[in-house]
C-alpha cells in the first residue's frame, strides 16, 4: 500500500540532508531517532551516519508501525560521500538492510 505523505516527507528531509555541507554532515552522530505525526499516526525517523569501507555512508530512515506493531512500512533514502568528497547515491541493493 502507497502512503504518499510518507514518501514525500522522506523526499523533503532527505533533500534537507543531502543539501548539508560535507564537514557538517561529518559532524551528525551515528543515529538520532525523531518522532514525528503523519497523518495523525507516529513515524520514526532516523538519519544514520556510518562507515563502510572507509566511506561515510549516511541513511535516511523512516519507520511507520502498523497492525498493532507486527509489521511496519520502511522508507529508505541514503548516500555516501566519496573520496573526492562528491555524494553517490546508494543504491536499492545497499539500502536493503535499511527497509
Amino acid at each position: 500500500m502507497e502512503n504518499p505523505a510518507l514518501e514525500s516527507l522522506v523526499e523533503q528531509r532527505f533533500g534537507d540532508l543531502r543539501s548539508k555541507s560535507v564537514p557538517d554532515l561529518l559532524a551528525l552522530p551515528e543515529c538520532k531517532e525523531d518522532v514525528i505525526k503523519v497523518d495523525g499516526k507516529d513515524v520514526t525517523l532516523c538519519p544514520i551516519h556510518e562507515m563502510k569501507d572507509g566511506k561515510h555512508r549516511f541513511v535516511l530512515q523512516a519507520i511507520r508501525e502498523r497492525w498493532g506493531r507486527i509489521t511496519a512500512k520502511v522508507v529508505a533514502r541514503g548516500f555516501e560521500i566519496e573520496t573526492d568528497k562528491q555524494l553517490r547515491t546508494l543504491t536499492p541493493e545497499e539500502l536493503y538492510d535499511f527497509t
